[in-house]
């Protein structure tokens, strides 16, 4: 059978230029064509079939064996062919791996990189925004004296040059309004700003500053050349750029003379009535001349006027080439509005009682402070103390037995809501917190039922179920037994005991201490009946003679018992034992015995009684061993019973 071997399913392109034709002369044979199927006929092969041609491979025949290079050559013609690349791919693998070389090579573009993205668009500026901002934040929090030593010479004197210039300007203001304010003018002027809805300080200011805005300058800062310049009506107006050029020269000669190299700025300067407003921004200053004396917010007037200018016209400023036309639509828009104009009149010395009027006023205001403080005061008095009477009263409620208080909360409309649980004995919510000393329409009560175990109303709930008559107490102890003492009939007793029992809260009910006053006479009268001896004659069951009378008085006693009982509500029920001797058979011992207690039931019977009986010959049970006649031992025997009426023993005779 051939044998095949595959020996390479590559091309040659990736071979170095010099070796490729050599590699592939030495690896096979030159009659193989790439990517051609070359195999074995199946009569050479056997039974193996042909390689498929898709699998681009070389199979040989088993004479053409030592054509095939060894495994050693193989590698050394892969090494041969690929050596370059396995090492750049070995470089650039050991260079991956190698962080500090990555760091390396990040840090040479880190800089152009950053650059390059931040003119893109604003995302670089959003993701480093949060760290810079905990850097600062970090930074504040462990360094800062060193911080506020950085930035106290910058902020420092804005800070003081924008306070003294508020302070100068409200004085300005206070002292104007002072004196017009409680003379007849100002109570005029007074009137003048109810009626018109002005504040009162404007109208005095209409009425008591002279002066006029007459000239506005918008100058170029690095330049020093006029960007836009607007007058007012009837105004004479000089060169512009004359004017811009002096204030420029001015201000440098102030600047190097007095500002000893600081970065200050002159922002006034005054020649008789005259006055030049300064205000300066990055790009541009302001100058205007005012004629007289400028109202304490002019300033502000200006350098907002100033800002909206170099907003609108930043782009224009920082590449201003000389051409002054993109400013004048805008300054023209926002600095006309500061020209502005303003007259005063002259005004008479304040009469004595005007001056007083402050005072008096000073004193009412004061008055009327404290009262409003005295009523508020009050009022929050008369609110604690209706607190603490709702508070009472619902802490009054919490201690009454049966009813649970679950909540009580204040509402918005000044009503308390209170939700409880409340026991069918217990006593209104409303009605105790009425007690309480509470008012009725100061809550909103909502109950729900429940079974209270409290003492006081389980006694409560026991007297309305058992109904105790006169002459019976009760009390309930700290184990929840009831304890009944007095006298009662017996019937309510037993019936006291069974409807007591069935509430909750009792566990036991003590009767040793309650008795009912016939109870006694029945008793007696049982122990007699009970205590009658009754003998017969041998075989007889009738009684001896002398005994006769004792069996009729017998019966007349349980009659009595049982009409005795009736009345008291209950039922007595009789059992009769008769006995005979131990003469004589077994059989006609019982038969004797029971005809003996037989003839008791008939003679009770015949008095009418109801009584339910019970019959039972005991024979000679209880006569002993010795088989001689004994009269004592042929005797009946009785046993009362009591029940209550309902539950009596009935009837039963056994023959």
């Amino acid at each position: 059978m051939a044998e095949h071997a595959t020996v390479w399913d590559g091309s040659l392109a990736d071979a170095p230029e010099g070796n490729r034709e050599e590699a592939a002369q030495n690896a096979v044979s030159s009659s193989f064509v790439p990517g051609a199927e070359q195999s074995l006929s199946p009569d050479e092969a056997g039974e193996e079939p042909a390689v498929p041609a898709a699998t681009r491979t070389l199979t040989l025949s088993r004479q053409d064996a030592p054509l095939l290079p060894a495994e050693g050559d193989l590698a050394a013609l892969r090494k041969l062919l690929f050596q370059r690349e396995i090492d750049l791919l070995n470089r650039m693998q050991e260079r991956l791996d190698n962080c500090l070389s990555n760091a390396h090579d990040v840090s040479e573009v880190i800089a152009e990189a950053l650059v390059l993205r931040a003119g893109k668009d604003e995302k670089l500026a959003r993701a480093l925004e949060p760290v810079v901002e905990k850097l600062y934040t970090t930074a504040l929090r462990k360094k800062p004296r060193e911080f506020t030593n950085v930035l106290f010479p910058l902020m420092g004197p804005a800070i003081r040059r924008s306070i003294a210039e508020t302070f100068r300007s409200m004085l300005q203001s206070f002292n104007k309004s002072v004196e017009m304010a409680f003379s007849w003018k100002g109570l005029r002027w007074r009137f003048e700003a109810l009626r018109t809805g002005k504040p009162f300080s404007e109208v005095v200011l209409l009425h008591t500053l002279l002066y006029r805005v007459e000239q506005l300058f918008l100058i170029h800062s690095e330049t020093g050349l006029v960007l836009t310049h607007i007058s007012g009506e009837g105004v004479d107006t000089q060169d512009a750029d004359m004017v811009s050029a002096m204030l420029t020269a001015i201000q440098d000669f102030v600047r190097d003379c007095f500002a000893s190299g600081q970065e200050e700025n002159l922002e006034s300067m005054q020649f008789g009535e005259f006055t030049v407003m300064i205000e300066k921004s990055a790009q541009a200053y302001l100058a205007c001349v005012v004629r007289g004396t400028p109202p304490a917010d002019f300033r502000e007037r200006l350098r907002i006027a100033l800002e909206l200018v170099s907003v609108e016209c930043a782009e224009a400023l920082a590449s201003f080439n000389g051409d002054t036309a993109p400013f004048a639509a805008a300054a023209h828009r926002y600095l006309e509005d500061c020209l502005i104009s303003r007259f005063m009149d002259e005004d008479k010395p304040l009469p004595f009682w005007v001056k007083c009027f402050p005072v008096l006023l000073l004193l009412g205001l004061a008055g009327g402070y404290g009262y409003w403080k005295y009523t508020a005061y009050q009022e929050s008095l008369h609110a604690a103390a209706e607190r603490a009477r709702v508070e009472n009263a619902i802490a009054h409620l919490r201690k009454e037995p049966g009813l649970m208080v679950v909540s009580a909360v204040p509402q918005e409309d000044g009503r308390w809501r209170i939700q409880c649980l409340r026991d069918e004995k217990a006593r209104s919510p409303l009605a105790v917190l009425v007690e309480g000393k509470g008012e009725p329409d100061q809550f909103v009560l909502d109950s729900k039922p429940y079974v209270s175990y409290e003492s006081a109303i389980v006694t409560k709930r026991i007297a309305d179920r058992i109904a105790p008559p006169p002459g019976v107490d009760m009390y309930l102890d700290n184990e929840d037994t009831l304890h009944l003492a007095g006298t009662a009939p017996m019937d309510w007793i037993l019936q006291a005991r069974e409807d007591a029992m069935r509430l909750p809260g009792v566990k036991n009910v003590d009767l040793s201490a309650v008795t009912d006053p016939r109870m006694q006479e029945l008793t007696d009268l049982i122990q007699s009946v009970e205590a009658i001896s009754v003998e017969f004659p041998t075989g007889k069951d009738l009684p001896v003679e002398q005994d006769m009378p004792k069996l009729t008085n017998a019966v007349e006693t349980l009659v009595d018992i049982e009409k005795l009982s009736r009345k008291m509500g209950l039922a007595a029920s009789l059992t009769i034992y008769g006995h005979a001797d131990a003469v004589g058979m077994d059989k006609r011992n019982y038969e004797i015995s029971q005809a003996r207690a037989r003839t008791l039931a008939s003679m009770l019977y015949a008095r009418g009684s109801s009584m339910p009986l019970t019959l039972y010959g005991m024979g000679a049970e209880y006569a002993g061993d010795v088989k001689v006649p004994d009269q004592s031992r042929r005797r009946i025997e009785l046993r009362v019973h009591l029940a209550r009426a309902g539950d009596a023993v009935p009837e039963v005779l056994k023959k």
